[in-house]
Formats: C-alpha cells, structure tokens, sequence
C-alpha cells in the first residue's frame, strides 16, 4: 500500500428497502426514475463484511477495515486501535414511511440476540416532503408516566417532541432519547456504529416488537429529559464563506456546517481525520500531491496525517458538512 494517505474516497454501499421514498436518485443528480428502492446510501462503513472500498487512487479496492489496520494512527488519528472498527459510519436515509419509534440503550447491553451497543446519531435535514416531521424527545409539557402508560395507543406520538421537517435543520440523538424519522425525509446520518436502536413500537403502532426488545428499550428511555435537541438552520443571508459550529459539546463527534462561497482552508494535526460530505454544489478537494472532487451525497475522509489542505467551490456556492473527533488531552 501507499505509505502517504490522500483523502479518500468510497464506493457507495446501497441496499434496498420497503420504505424507500425515491428521491435519493435526483439529489445525487441521476435521473429520478433511478434507484427507486434504495433506502440507505451508505457513504462511509466498516462493519463485519459490509466495507467501504476505495473508489479511486493507488489504494482502490482497500476496504475500509484494511486500512484502520496498515495505517491506524495516519488515518485515524493518535487516539486508534487497529483491532477496533473505523469509530464513525454515515449514510443518507430515503423514507416514504414513518420509521419506528426508537431508542439506543446507554451503554452495552447483552441480549439473547447478542450484545447492543450504545449509540450517538446525528441528523441532518437534506430534503422533506410538505406535511414531513421528525420526531426527538418527549414533549416538554409530559410526564414520564404519560408516555408509559400510553405506549400502546395510538395518541403516543402526540406525547412526543415532534417537528415539521425543515431542510438545513439538524438533531443531535444521544443514548436514552426516543426518535423516529417521518415519511417524505431525505436525511444525512451519522452515527457512531452501524448499530440498530430498540424498537420502542413499530411506526403505526399495530406491528409486533418482541418482548425483549420492547423492554430493552423501556429501561434505555430518558424519562425525564426534555433537553431540546433540534438545532434550527440559521437563516442569515451571508455571501461569505463561513463555518457554523452544530454540536459543541457532543463528546462522541464535532459537526460543522461549511457554507462556502470561495474556499476554506483547513488542516488536520495528527489528532483526527476529517469526514466532508457535500450537501449542496459541488466542491474540489485539493492538498499538496492533488485534488478530488466532490458533488451533492459524496462523502471523503481526510487522514489525520495529511495537514493543510483546501475545500473550493466548482461551479457556484456549495454548502458541506464537516466531521472530526473532539480532543482529549
């Protein structure tokens, strides 16, 4: 392999599902009638036998898991292990259907079916249907017992902290908090595993959950917390290149929205790598040895080891998320 990391780019894992709400297609620029089914893009994974691989360059064909292990410390950063899976996975969620409502256990927890580990997401409101929502949290005039009592009924998701959907809107969704992504969502999400929350009930409320899991999820729900976690887009007209900070106090990832009008500059140190996913336009990528460029739902990995490089627009102004890990000393 290469011994110097350039960033990277993934072939895209697509799989298909029931509740695909094909818009997907159109916002990748394909033509609409295309990949009508397909429910989850992923951009980035390393989990088991589903990889990512390396779309181009003199590491084409290297999965993902290869490379946390020849270069754990270039691409990750000081604080890796090469025995553990890349600690971040993204994908784009198409949904025609409500999704369960649903929650991750804070901590891991062993079950029957194996062990289900703790999990932080992150959303971020790419395109919503008229009439879309999301729903985070319990609302803030409800008590723990109220949702309890009424997980069975149909009046539950009235309890519930839920939203109009609004492109550019994003939500943190720590262990503990109930959450479900409405019908006519296009939605950016990452995670830190490729793990699947507890189902608390199935969307319509009539599906079975089985008992174990239904209870895992019981005991996982933060009753009491009413913290909201919607981070509203902020809607200032600026014509200047600016980064705006989405969550500053997540210990687990540090997500920053990039508007970008000219360039932006940036540099990783050592302590992380960078993950940049174009949600709008299209950007070029360029560092000492090169330049890739990226178009809407395009996802790179910037090694931890590369230093300065520079984010450009192509063809007019573009918007972009970026993904790094905080610092620890």
């Amino acid at each position: 392999m290469a011994d110097r990391l350039h960033p990277l780019f993934f072939q895209p894992v697509c799989r298909q599902q029931p509740w695909a709400g094909g818009r997907l297609a159109a916002f990748l620029g394909e033509d609409s009638s295309a990949r009508p089914d397909t429910g989850e893009w992923w951009q980035l994974i390393d989990d088991g036998e589903t990889q990512s691989v390396v779309a181009a360059g003199p590491l084409r064909g290297v999965t993902l898991r290869e490379l946390v292990r020849s270069h754990t410390t270039d691409l990750i950063g000081r604080r890796s292990s090469p025995s553990a899976p890349f600690p971040l996975c993204a994908r784009l969620l198409d949904t025609a259907a409500d999704q369960p409502l649903s929650v991750h256990p804070a901590g891991d927890r062993r079950t029957d079916a194996g062990v289900v580990r703790t999990n932080t997401r992150f959303w971020y409101l790419l395109q919503a249907a008229p009439g879309a929502t999301v729903t985070v949290g319990i609302a803030s005039s409800v008590t723990g017992q109220q949702v309890l009592t009424m997980l069975d009924e149909p009046g539950l998701p009235r309890l519930l902290h839920q939203t109009p959907a609004r492109p550019g809107d994003a939500y943190l969704i720590p262990a503990g908090i109930v959450h479900s992504i409405g019908a006519g969502n296009l939605v950016w999400e990452l995670a830190e595993c490729n793990v699947p929350p507890c189902r608390l009930r199935t969307a319509d409320g009539r599906g079975a959950v089985p008992p174990e899991e239904r209870d895992m999820a019981v005991r996982a729900l933060l009753l009491e917390s009413r913290q909201s976690l919607r981070i509203q887009r902020e809607t200032s007209a600026a014509t200047h290149t600016r980064r705006i900070v989405l969550t500053p106090n997540c210990p687990h990832f540090m997500v920053d929205e990039i508007r970008l009008f000219d360039y932006i500059s940036l540099r990783t140190t050592g302590e992380s790598f960078h993950l940049l996913t174009v949600v709008a336009g299209t950007v070029a990528i360029k560092w000492r040895e090169g330049a890739l460029e990226l178009a809407a739902g395009d996802l790179c990995c910037v090694p931890a080891s590369l230093g300065e490089y520079r984010v450009a627009i192509v063809n007019g102004p573009a918007e972009l998320l970026r993904v790094t890990r905080p610092f620890v000393p």
